[in-house]
């Protein structure tokens, strides 16, 4: 991982700077969140105060450390966080260090038995282009704002690209392309339905039927269900699995929920084949969204 040079970035000495500065960052990214600095915390093993440099309540806890130091962050110090976050119960961390980490800390840190969810960034991760909160995406007249899950982004990075999903997803402390390499994502997508189209399997079969010329071997399963979102408005929704053999990625997981003339399309890519879990962080995402009616009849992508 790159260094940002001294003359660039804050000095190595000056841990208020650095730690305000990312406190200022996630403020940005989690618009309407609660965070504060420099909090104490009573251990709930240790029955000892234990200090958290930058604390976000956005649906639970996150707990940041600032790292600010001439080295990278070792296993040794990955450990130590992740105890004292188990101590305090809390599920979610960030390490934020500019000096990268080793092989040893990020593998810690990504396989915690007590399933503590703890991400090791580099403050450039807090990019332009990544939003925490809700964002819209819309095509026609429809618009649906999405709510990802807890403690992921929305990435409008590739929505520029001709045949790009409007909106990528993937967890907090990962870039999209480290994400479509080693984590869960999410894409977002509304399709056109056409007038052919007389169900909502007739609107998926055009999806459905990309990915089997695409990916040769490819077996689905399909089942119907009801989602209803943020508003309590209840609609029509295919579950299509895919068994997808040729790609690291073996399995991927879509639902389309009908919304008339347009289909909302969902679609999970993991190297877990976590069905149940999957399927829940999709309908989940699904039953938090809300619709929005667009006056103008332009295709636009995430803000």
């Amino acid at each position: 991982m790159a260094e940002i040079e001294d003359d660039l970035w804050i000095k190595p000495d000056d841990w208020r700077s650095y730690e305000a500065y990312v406190a200022g960052a996630l403020k940005e990214r989690f618009p309407g969140a609660e965070i504060r600095q420099d909090v104490r915390l009573r251990g709930r093993h240790s029955r000892t105060e234990r200090q958290i440099d930058i604390l976000v309540d956005a649906k639970g806890l996150i707990a940041v450390e600032c790292k600010c130091l001439k080295r990278r962050v070792d296993v040794k110090l990955v450990e130590s966080y992740l105890g004292m976050l188990d101590d305090l119960g809390v599920r979610s961390g960030i390490l934020v260090t500019k000096r990268g980490y080793s092989k040893a800390a990020l593998e810690r840190a990504r396989n915690d038995p007590r399933e503590i969810d703890l991400q090791i960034i580099h403050p450039d991760r807090l990019s332009e282009y990544q939003h925490v909160g809700v964002p819209l995406i819309y095509r026609g007249e429809l618009g649906v704002w999405l709510a990802p899950p807890p403690f992921w982004v929305a990435d409008n990075e590739l929505t520029n690209e001709h045949g790009g999903p409007l909106v990528m997803m993937y967890p907090l402390g990962h870039s999209l392309e480290s994400a479509m390499r080693s984590a869960d994502v999410i894409y977002g997508d509304i399709l056109s339905r056409s007038s052919e189209a007389e169900t909502l399997a007739d609107a998926a079969m055009p999806h459905e039927r990309d990915l089997l010329l695409d990916e040769a071997g490819t077996e689905i399963e399909v089942s119907a269900l009801k989602v209803s979102d943020w508003n309590k408005i209840t609609r029509d929704a295919l579950l299509r699995w895919a068994d997808i053999p040729s790609t690291p990625r073996d399995c991927e997981l879509a639902l389309y929920v009908d919304y008339g003339d347009q289909v909302l399309l969902l679609v999970a890519r993991s190297l877990s084949r976590d069905r149940v879990r999957l399927e829940k962080m999709l309908i989940d995402v699904a039953s938090d969204s809300f619709i929005l009616h667009v006056q103008s009849p332009v295709n636009a992508r995430s803000p």
